[in-house]
């Protein structure tokens, strides 16, 4: 067995040791199923890699990351009873810069096999097929959209335009347009591209007053330095009437306010 091999191992057991913890000492607060005030609407946007990646070694690119997105995917999947989740974005990602859905649906397999114990614990956890409805594969390498690792590699006219929009940017406007009055947060880890293109469809397809009721609806929340730093300047400028608006790590802003 390879140290990765170990490794993944020890984190399925790990996992799957928790999963078990019987928690009748603690009494939880059930929050209801329906959607209400109490729970908020989430949409995770990532760079998602296959189960079992790694970061250097004789495999394909598309089996290069860091194994981060994967290690948050399992976590948030833990939580997945205390959000309304109405998107799980694969964007480019990996050393290939490719979007696969079938990365995340691999996970969701893996959840679907602990769900009925999470169920024991909180009736509120989505199934997987439910999870799998809102599955969404971004635009990467893989779809004729040359995308570049890095900072300032490309200006964001190369993977952001017209004729450029993807199911995932198109469900995040569809969700926004729901009638539900609550924001939508949306988390990106990695490739904010959908979550750009989107805006870019709205902006250029409506008018300001529904550009301005569609932004109204967005939480956005940007991982460090997701993808090429001019796209998050474009959403910064677009963004910034948004009660809630573009939320970046401190060393982000910076380098967006001085261009680099």
């Amino acid at each position: 067995m390879g140290r990765t091999d170990f490794r993944l191992l020890s984190c399925t057991i790990v996992v799957a040791s928790l999963l078990v913890i019987p928690v009748n000492a603690m009494e939880k607060v059930k929050l209801p199923v329906a959607p209400s005030r109490a729970r908020l609407r989430v949409i995770m946007s990532t760079d998602f890699p296959p189960i079992g990646v790694v970061k250097e070694g004789d495999v394909p690119n598309t089996q290069k990351s860091d194994p981060d997105d994967m290690q948050s995917m399992v976590r948030f999947l833990l939580y997945a009873n205390e959000f309304d989740i109405e998107g799980l974005i694969a964007s480019a990602g990996t050393f290939a810069m490719e979007a696969h859905e079938k990365n995340i649906l691999g996970v969701l397999d893996q959840y679907e096999k602990v769900y009925e114990n999470l169920r024991s614990h909180d009736p509120d956890y989505p199934t997987a097929d439910y999870l799998r409805s809102v599955t969404f594969e971004g635009k990467g390498n893989n779809h004729g959209i040359s995308v570049k690792w890095g900072h300032g590699k490309q200006p964001h006219t190369d993977i952001i335009g017209k004729g450029m929009d993807s199911e995932a940017s198109n469900a995040i406007i569809a969700a926004a347009d729901e009638p539900d009055p609550r924001p939508i947060w949306i988390g990106v880890w990695g490739g904010p591209r959908e979550v750009a293109q989107a805006i870019w469809d709205v902006k250029n397809t409506r008018s300001e007053k529904e550009l301005k009721a569609f932004i109204s609806k967005l939480r956005v929340f940007l991982i460090a330095y997701p993808g090429p730093i001019r796209i998050i300047m474009l959403m910064a400028r677009v963004v910034r009437a948004s009660p809630g608006g573009v939320r970046t790590s401190r060393r982000s802003l910076q380098n967006a306010q001085t261009g680099v």
